[in-house]
């Protein structure tokens, strides 16, 4: 398969071909227990849908070329939302990330006295030295990236935890920005969603697109759980995400609105002329596309146990939330699709990467 647009070139630690079938299933678990922390933390963090998908997208590409055996995927996706949220300027300081997945997650278990002795020594390297020559200790680096007590955030018992795990995530920082080439701008599909839609719209008049527009967000916003976004450019995941809204809005005519009927002829229509060559998308793209998002709710519901620790903190809806219903695709769907039908044109409201 060739090389789509909008996609860098890595080198994959391990493709799943090369996987055990054991293997693969172990690579995924872990993988969408990853990103649902990854959610989860963003959402206590009341970050916007950009930072959100942006930070997903790093860990996917982080994971592709290095894997999870040597890592602490916790830290990394602690690291991973930290970055993005600067990236898209959306910033939230490093006490508050950590002091917020601390409460998602015990890391205890994981920063033994061996891993903070590891992090502070790596924290020495000639990349953190000052100008006169002299290198910065983890201590100086924890205090320029971060400003507030710790205290203030956790009780007196995790001091400790709390700054070994600071520590780390700077550490994981810059190894996240050394395998990312330091190439951190990111596309996403959402905006390429929105244009198939506009020029949709523009066949059929004007309205409301909010209604379609969240049914195929939901869907590109499921298929982080996956690695598509390092498998397909976002074109092919937007045009993807439409055919699926379509598909599954065209059985469900009686709860939309006039605009999403005249959308669902347009994307008819425009199947049988390609006059617009907006779904251009090559068969077997399409084909895996569908099948990977729709084996998201076929999975069990990731990371549950901390799902419920983040009840009292987040009054959103969770993707994991969602996905206990795993073996019914088209109640899970038609759930996350009714979250935001009513969401009015323009709002101006934070979006979470549901």
């Amino acid at each position: 398969m060739s090389k789509p647009s909008g996609v860098p070139t890595l080198v994959m630690a391990s493709t799943p071909a090369e996987m055990g079938a054991e293997e693969e299933s172990n690579h995924k678990a872990l993988l969408r227990c990853t990103i649902s922390f990854i959610k989860e933390l963003c959402n206590m963090l009341d970050l916007q849908l950009l930072p959100q998908c942006t930070a997903l997208v790093y860990c996917h590409r982080f994971v592709a070329v290095q894997g999870f055996k040597e890592h602490d995927r916790w830290v990394l996706g602690c690291a991973c939302v930290f970055l993005a949220a600067k990236v898209e300027e959306d910033m939230r300081k490093l006490d508050a990330v950590v002091g917020a997945a601390m409460k998602l997650h015990d890391f205890k278990g994981v920063m033994g006295p061996k891993d903070s002795s590891q992090s502070a020594s790596s924290d020495r390297k000639p990349d953190a030295a000052t100008p006169g020559g002299e290198s910065k200790s983890a201590d100086d680096l924890v205090k320029s990236n971060t400003s507030g007590s710790a205290t203030a955030l956790l009780p007196e018992r995790d001091r400790q935890t709390l700054r070994n795990v600071r520590e780390k995530v700077l550490l994981y920082e810059r190894v996240l920005l050394h395998n990312l080439s330091f190439d951190v701008s990111v596309s996403h599909p959402h905006l390429q969603v929105v244009a198939i839609l506009k020029k949709l719209r523009s066949t059929h008049g004007n309205g409301p697109m909010a209604q379609f527009r969240q049914v195929a967000w939901n869907f590109v916003n499921d298929g982080l759980y996956t690695n598509l976004c390092v498998r397909f450019g976002p074109g092919d995941i937007a045009a993807a995400a439409v055919l699926m809204a379509y598909s599954y809005l065209k059985k469900r005519q009686v709860d939309l609105n006039d605009y999403s009927k005249q959308v669902i002829i347009a994307v008819e229509q425009e199947l049988e002329t390609k006059r617009l060559k907006l779904f251009s998308i090559p068969t077997d793209h399409c084909e895996t596309i569908f099948r990977e998002i729709y084996s998201v709710y076929d999975a069990a519901p990731p990371f549950v146990s901390s799902t419920e620790k983040a009840a009292s903190s987040s009054s959103s809806l969770s993707s994991s939330q969602v996905l206990v219903d795993g073996n019914d695709k088209e109640a899970n769907a038609k759930r996350r699709a009714s979250e935001s039908l009513e969401e009015p044109e323009g709002s101006n409201k934070k979006a979470r990467a549901d």
